[in-house]
């Protein structure tokens, strides 16, 4: 693997929770994965799925650009949770908010994965657009609430979508510039503080090669006459000295 095929492996690997360690010299290096207890499941887009992902977004931007001044006055009949916790699905997300989603029985609520990564909770029924927006107007707190709370979304905001899922109108928050595996890269590189090894131990790779601390051996000679060894030392204890 190239250089930078690798460290978009490493990039990847840190973020699914996988420990991973380069291998051999070049022109054969290559990259090696360990499961540790920090994996949680397996990705769940492909690819080939995030490389589309990515070409829509400009496409998407465009669209939003060329949006008239009626439509972005169109009144709220969704929600729009930025920055989704990695890996969560469509069913995960219902059950974790289908408290609140009771609250209001009258509302038919869809919910939608945008191409941007972002989530969209579009409101309908037999409701004016007044109507429905006071309501998603107070579900929003509550809602909120609880996405923060289980750590599902970093916010919940009102928004304006069409029948295509176009974001027309939004309450003031962040934009979501990338998604795909460009945001698992984004995501990856803001680690935790790490402990740094102290400059005397030699650390290879993330292994750290603990050294054990050695007693000091004191090198003390022996006689081979241990009488003579014996008179000098009763010898030495009746001097003046020693008295």
């Amino acid at each position: 693997m190239k250089s930078h095929q690798r460290a978009f492996i490493h990039s990847l690997a840190e973020d699914f929770g996988f420990d991973s360690e380069s291998s051999d010299p070049e022109p054969h290096r290559h990259v090696c994965l360990f499961k540790t207890p920090r994996f949680v499941s397996a990705p769940m887009k492909t690819l080939a799925q995030c490389a589309k992902i990515r070409a829509s977004q400009d496409t998407s931007t465009q669209q939003s650009s060329m949006a008239s001044d009626d439509a972005s006055l169109a009144p709220y009949n969704a929600l729009l949770l930025t920055n989704p916790q990695f890996g969560l699905t469509v069913e995960e997300l219902e059950t974790s908010i289908r408290k609140e989603f009771a609250a209001y029985p009258t509302v038919k609520f869809h919910t939608s994965f945008l191409p941007s990564e972002e989530v969209v909770i579009k409101g309908s029924g037999t409701w004016t657009s007044q109507t429905l927006t006071a309501a998603l107007t107070a579900l929003k707190p509550t809602l909120r609430q609880t996405v923060l709370r289980l750590k599902l979304a970093d916010g919940a905001f009102l928004c304006a979508v069409d029948d295509s899922l176009n974001v027309l109108r939004r309450e003031q928050g962040p934009v979501q510039s990338e998604g795909g595996w460009s945001a698992v890269v984004g995501r990856s590189t803001v680690k935790a503080k790490s402990t740094v090894a102290p400059d005397s131990l030699p650390v290879r790779s993330r292994f750290v090669a603990l050294k054990k601390e050695q007693k000091k051996v004191v090198d003390e000679s022996v006689e081979d006459d241990w009488e003579t060894a014996a008179e000098k030392l009763v010898g030495e204890a009746d001097t003046p000295e020693n008295a």
